[in-house]
């Protein structure tokens, strides 16, 4: 089962270095197969899921960066192959809504540990 976590992005903007922190998917072998356009919203329904929010993000700024340009994205196994950053496109996660009523099944949107 694919994954996916925060991760810091170095890009050169201006001629300057810029980090952000993106959320990025992996597949099941820990190749990554996109990451998010744009850098991460810290946000939540209440506090305490902002500050877990918070937390997760806080996690792996300590964690490899990646740099803008050097990610070598390999597709996804036995999935249809999502937008991945370097073609310019937004991977879409699924949503709550996007589930049938009644399936039992939830979203699971914790992201997975960093590698």
């Amino acid at each position: 089962m694919s994954h996916w976590n925060h991760r810091v992005v170095k890009q050169i903007l201006n001629g300057e270095d810029w980090y952000s922190v993106r959320e990025v998917f992996y597949n099941d072998d820990g190749s990554i197969y996109a990451y998010t356009e744009e850098p991460v919203d810290i946000s939540g329904e209440s506090i305490e899921a902002l500050k877990q929010y918070a937390q997760w993000v806080l996690n792996c700024i300590d964690k490899d960066i990646l740099v803008d340009g050097e990610v070598k994205f390999v597709d996804p196994e036995s999935r249809p192959t999502l937008g991945a950053r370097d073609m310019g496109e937004s991977p879409a996660l699924p949503s709550e809504s996007t589930l049938e009523e009644g399936s039992g099944q939830e979203a699971d949107t914790t992201p997975a540990p960093c590698p």
